[in-house]
């Protein structure tokens, strides 16, 4: 289904002294994607510019999962669903920054 014209994964949040930038590549190398700047001052928080940035570093793994499962027809192989279900889990815990 993807005819996506992004940048490819994988792409990963990187803490930096001014905020987070989101990269891709595989390490030898990496693709500016954005920064993500959160508040500053007392309103600063930074576990959830953290979170945030780690949302957007998942993006394409997200939407791989939601394009996996939108293929899924009442037809669809035990095999198939399994693996979209899968790619969903992974996807989700990437951008929850947990171990899957």
């Amino acid at each position: 289904m993807s005819n996506a014209k992004h940048t490819p994964e994988p792409w990963r949040a990187v803490e930096r002294e001014t905020g987070w930038t989101i990269e891709a590549g595989d390490g030898r190398g990496a693709n500016y994607i954005a920064d993500v700047h959160g508040h500053v001052g007392p309103a600063a928080d930074d576990d959830r510019d953290g979170a945030n940035a780690d949302l957007i570093a998942a993006a394409p793994n997200l939407l791989a999962a939601c394009e996996a499962l939108y293929d899924l027809t009442p037809w669809s192989s035990a095999d198939k669903r399994l693996k979209a279900e899968e790619q969903a889990r992974v996807a989700i815990a990437k951008a929850r920054k947990v171990t899957p």
